[in-house]
């Protein structure tokens, strides 16, 4: 991903490991994440074709939260694997912190 010097700037980026090919069953390699960024609460692993966004615990976002949530709804605009957005994206709510 040529995104990732761009996302080091802001962002914790982890390399994820690869499987074995041999050994992979996935429906669709381009669903497998390769990287996870991390903000302060908020994290997602990104894949070519889908991200997914989560916290491990329930938090308020904060400002980078924010941030890296946008760049994700930026770069992934679609809510399923089809680049015809057939559907709306539904996302929980979510509290952010106050400044």
């Amino acid at each position: 991903m040529a995104l990732i010097p761009k996302l080091k700037e802001r962002f914790t980026v982890i390399d994820l490991p690869r499987s074995d090919q041999r050994w992979d069953v996935s429906l669709n390699p381009r669903d497998r994440p390769q990287i996870e960024v991390k903000a302060d609460t908020l994290s997602a692993q990104l894949a070519p074709a889908r991200a997914i966004l989560f916290q491990k615990e329930s938090a308020p976002f904060t400002r980078l939260d924010m941030e890296l949530r946008e760049v994700v709804l930026t770069m992934y605009p679609h809510s399923v694997a089809t680049p015809i957005s057939l559907y709306y994206r539904k996302e929980p709510e979510f509290q952010q912190e106050m400044e």
